[in-house]
């Protein structure tokens, strides 16, 4: 589903520590952060971009790749 998908840690080791992901999608990349199991997109919005189904599929796969990468 991404081209590219790139997780930087902001804040580690603090008590606010949370991820700064950015994606391609379609040629299009999209940054958003994480923090305690919630997703907070940053312009674009790829929910503007893709139909409520797709969106939620994007959405499931950053929580899947995001358990993977915090074990």
């Amino acid at each position: 589903m991404f081209k590219q998908f790139k997780i930087k840690s902001l804040f580690e080791g603090q008590f606010h520590q949370r991820y700064h992901l950015t994606m391609r999608l379609l040629n299009s990349d999209y940054q958003a952060i994480y923090f305690k199991g919630q997703i907070q997109w940053l312009n674009p919005l790829p929910r503007n971009d893709f139909p409520q189904k797709e969106f939620g599929t994007i959405e499931a796969n950053v929580h899947k790749l995001m358990s993977y990468y915090q074990g």
